[in-house]
């Protein structure tokens, strides 16, 4: 039970891959990452550290 947490009542795997999710799921990653990425270069002199 390491890899599962309690979420809105529902018992939920914490540990899997990209690969394993449903397409709903990858849709809303990418495009929090999306919005994360572009939110963040808005500024004229920020770079990003290759491991970000």
């Amino acid at each position: 039970m390491k890899n599962h947490k309690y979420r809105n009542g529902r018992l939920i795997q914490t540990n899997k891959k990209f690969s394993t999710l449903t397409k709903k799921q990858k849709d809303w990653i990418q495009k929090a990452l999306k919005e994360r990425y572009i939110k963040t270069m808005k500024y004229p002199d920020v770079k990003l550290k290759p491991n970000n």
